[in-house]
């Protein structure tokens, strides 16, 4: 198991790729900003399989 901190610091600034339930509750939604209040959200229900994605943005120069 890895640590918390790594944890924590890894999904940071990712961005939900589906919804995460817990029984029939939603808990997080699809696209959403995956921040330190989510992280929380996701160790205090223990929340095993969380896909997640990098969020791209793409700048285009003239």
């Amino acid at each position: 198991m890895i640590p918390e901190r790594i944890f924590i610091q890894t999904l940071i600034g990712r961005v939900l790729a589906d919804n995460i339930y817990m029984g029939q509750r939603c808990i997080a939604i699809r696209n959403q900003d995956i921040g330190v209040g989510l992280v929380n959200r996701f160790i205090t229900f223990r929340t095993h399989a969380t896909s997640c994605r990098v969020r791209i943005s793409i700048s285009i120069f003239d």
